[in-house]
């Protein structure tokens, strides 16, 4: 078990050390000379397949996914008091909210006078419904939301593989019916989303190709969201990045799983002063994998293998081959 949490550190004190990705160093482009050289060598046909190969497998994803949420050791961090369910409550206003604009739907947000002769039924309903402001009404407390959350998780999955093969039959498919779909489905849940309700939006509007779409459910859980994380929901997170080529917010990401980033990943955060009153936080700062920052002590993520391929497989993307090499050593 230390080996495993001296490996933990090794991995992080590596990623915390490359710095600021301003700082580096990429793969330079091919020279003119050996463009040449490719284009009488017969390599450039292995070009297609090698960007293929760094293609993500969505449908991989998609299966690992699913078994992370049907696995029943998952500990979900759930609303225990009425306070807590009210805050997951404007928490997912909040997110259908973000999900409207993404989707140039805006307006449904918006209750001033504007010309409402375009909209239709589903667009009238979801705007009255925001306009109320008694979406969504949460009805119960505890980990039986984790189980009320399977339908809700089965219901969007639904829509978006529906408009992923209206996709494929026709490219220029508006999507938008289906952001409506998801909202609507989100505020009638009596269920409060889970951590696989968010990695299902991520990575269903990514396999879409709308990368604004499924930033606005990674910003909620970075930004607007207590919610633990798990494995695959990292996976995703990175991936999204990835696909959406921003080098920054990919290793922005990555800070906050190495707790260089103070705010963490919401594992566990933990300020000097409740240390000192708890002798079980002392023990977990002693046993757990932490980093110490502005005062608080700050759980890392835990570097499982599917993450750090993923890691590895951005920063090729992203042409940094030194840094990538650096984690398979």
């Amino acid at each position: 078990m230390w080996y495993d949490y001296k490996k933990q550190r090794g991995f992080s004190q590596y990623l915390d050390g490359l710095g600021d990705t301003s700082t580096w160093l990429r793969n330079g482009p091919r020279s003119a000379e050996l463009e040449r050289w490719l284009r009488t060598s017969g390599l450039p046909e292995l070009e297609p397949s090698a960007t293929a190969a760094s293609a993500p497998d969505y449908e991989q994803l998609q299966q690992r996914l699913q078994q992370e949420e049907e696995n029943p050791n998952i500990a979900h961090r759930v609303p225990k008091t009425r306070k807590q369910l009210i805050a997951a409550q404007n928490a997912v206003r909040s997110l259908v909210v973000e999900l409207l604009r993404a989707a140039d739907l805006g307006n449904l947000t918006r209750h001033g006078r504007l010309d409402r002769s375009a909209e239709t039924a589903s667009e009238t309903e979801l705007r009255t419904m925001l306009k109320q402001k008694s979406y969504p009404l949460f009805e119960t407390l505890g980990h039986d939301m984790v189980k009320g959350t399977i339908e809700l998780n089965r219901s969007l999955r639904a829509i978006l593989a529906s408009s992923q093969a209206a996709l494929r039959r026709d490219a220029t498919h508006d999507i938008r019916d289906s952001v409506i779909k998801v909202c609507y489905n989100l505020l009638v849940s009596p269920h409060p989303p889970t951590i696989h309700t968010i990695s299902i939006l991520i990575l269903g509007f990514d396999q879409m190709g709308k990368h604004a779409i499924s930033n606005a459910a990674v910003r909620h859980f970075l930004y607007a969201s207590r919610t633990a994380p798990t494995e695959q929901a990292m996976v995703c997170m990175l991936n999204h990045y990835k696909e959406q080529g921003n080098l920054v917010r990919f290793h922005k990401l990555v800070d906050r799983f190495t707790g260089r980033d103070p705010r963490g990943i919401h594992v566990q955060k933990r300020g000097v002063e409740d240390l000192q009153a708890w002798l079980s936080l002392q023990t977990w700062a002693r046993i757990k994998d932490v980093a110490y920052r502005d005062d608080a002590f700050v759980e890392r993520m835990w570097f499982s293998r599917d993450i750090l391929n993923t890691i590895i497989q951005g920063m090729l993307s992203f042409d940094c081959l030194r840094q990538a090499t650096g984690l398979i050593k």
